[in-house]
Order: structure tokens, then sequence, then C-alpha cells
């Protein structure tokens, strides 16, 4: 494949030197890979996998990075964790999974209670799949977005099932 089929889906292009952070905003902004080029000739391509790898935690075959969770207290955490986790072996058991990206916000910070916005994107072999919530209590909200993951990866199932529904099977 030549690099006229990428330039065609609008890949960002960056110098061989580019810092992290460059290359993170190009994929983000995108929502797709980068190239690399050294003195204008491709050398590499850098996936939204590539960059969990750097930054994620391994989990069960695939990548967790999370972000904005670094001022809840510990057993928290590992609250989230867990429910991610175990979330995570039930999808899988549905599609494969390559990876998951979450970002927490804090907001309404006054006095005693936080509201918390959760974002996350959930990348399977079947496509991939967006879900945020927004709740005063972090585990009620973790909860709830990946309760809607769940929802949405067995509603494309399913919907996969009826298109398949009459037609001969592949062999």
């Amino acid at each position: 494949m030549d690099l006229t089929y990428f330039m065609e889906k609008n890949m960002p292009i960056l110098t061989k030197d580019a810092d992290i952070k460059s290359v993170i905003d190009a994929i983000a902004r995108r929502g797709t890979s980068a190239i690399i080029e050294h003195n204008s000739q491709p050398e590499g391509i850098i996936t939204p996998k590539d960059i969990l790898k750097l930054t994620g935690k391994p989990m069960r075959g695939f990548y967790v990075s999370i972000t904005g969770i670094k001022k809840e207290d510990d057993f928290i955490r590992n609250v989230i964790y867990d429910e991610i986790a175990s979330e995570m072996r039930k999808l899988n058991k549905i599609t494969p999974i390559i990876n998951l990206a979450l970002h927490v916000d804090r907001y309404h910070e006054e006095g005693k209670r936080v509201k918390y916005s959760i974002r996350a994107r959930l990348f399977t072999r079947k496509g991939s799949f967006f879900a945020q919530s927004h709740e005063w209590d972090i585990t009620k909200a973790m909860r709830e977005l990946l309760a809607r993951f769940e929802t949405e990866i067995i509603r494309k199932k399913e919907r996969a099932k009826k298109q398949n529904v009459g037609r001969p099977a592949e062999n």
C-alpha cells in the first residue's frame, strides 16, 4: 500500500523528531494514526494503540489508559480499576477489545462535593464506541459509563445478527 492511500484518509504527517505531545495531539484531533517522516520519506506509522502502550496499563491482552484520577485516593482508584477490569472481561467475551481510553474531569468542587464527568473511547475488533457519564459519585459515574458500553456493544451485535438472517453461511 502506498502513501497516497493514507494521504486520502487525512492522516497527520509528523517529522521523526516530533515530541510525544505533538504526536498525541495530532492523533487525537484526527482520530486516526499518524505518519512519521524523515527527509520527506515515510519512516513509519504511529497508532493510538502505540500511544496507549506507552501511557496505558496492560490489562488482559489490551491496554487501558485513565487520565484525571490522580486526585482520588488509592481506595477509590482501586475500586475504579476493579470495575473496569470486571466489565472489560465481560465485554471481551462478546467482542475482542483492543484498548480503552478514559478521561475524568472534576468540576463544581465548591464545598465537600465534587461532580465528575467521564469520557471514554473503547476500541474493539468490531468497531469503536464512545460513552460519557456525569455524576456526583465517581464510582457511580464509572459504572454508568461501562454499562453504556455494554448496551451499545450488545445492540451492535444484535443488529449484525439481524442483518445476517437469511444469508447463506460463508465457508
